[in-house]
């Protein structure tokens, strides 16, 4: 048996790539309200929790795989 790595398939998958947004679109470092990680959180909180859209805006969902969901409340 080889530990060499199988091709799946000859498909080069950057052509699936779907590009959703523009440049101007884009998240970038000059939108963050503080560089530092936890001023960055209450400004992002503080905007959640006033937008009634958002119903439970101290719940969070954690994924580190699509099988093993997790709902996490601060």
């Amino acid at each position: 048996m080889s530990n060499e790595p199988t091709n799946l398939c000859n498909v080069d998958i950057r052509d699936m790539r779907v590009k959703y947004k523009n440049g101007n679109e884009t998240f970038t470092e000059e939108d963050l309200v503080s560089k530092e990680p936890i001023g960055q959180f209450k400004a992002w909180f503080e905007e959640a929790c006033k937008t009634p859209q958002i119903f439970e805006p101290n719940a969070i969902l954690l994924t580190p795989r699509q099988s093993n969901l997790r709902y996490i409340k601060l």
